[in-house]
């Protein structure tokens, strides 16, 4: 082999190591950029998780509320039919 070939046959072993470690440093960019926006989604997710707590709870308060209103409602729409009826049978009289 020429001193010309084995230059050139290093050479393209030197570029094939270079296009090899570039493509490394690419695939750990990548990995590093993909590990850290799992982590963020994570952290976002278990801040949902306690968030959707927090509102399923209100939720039920809200409707237990809302039931107990219900109650006073239909106690409330009894007593004036009553009234009315009464005012009515003071009024005919």
């Amino acid at each position: 082999m020429s001193e010309r070939e084995s230059a050139k046959t290093r050479l393209e072993d030197a570029v094939a190591r270079l296009e090899t470690a570039i493509g490394g440093v690419t695939d750990n960019s990548k990995t590093s950029e993909l590990e850290k926006e799992r982590g963020q989604l994570t952290t976002e997710l278990t801040s949902l998780r306690t968030e959707h707590k927090g509102v399923t709870e209100q939720l039920q308060t809200l409707q237990e509320d809302y039931k107990a209103l219900e109650k006073v409602v239909d106690q409330v729409t009894d007593r004036l039919d009553t009234t009315i009826d009464r005012l009515r049978s003071v009024l005919e009289a």
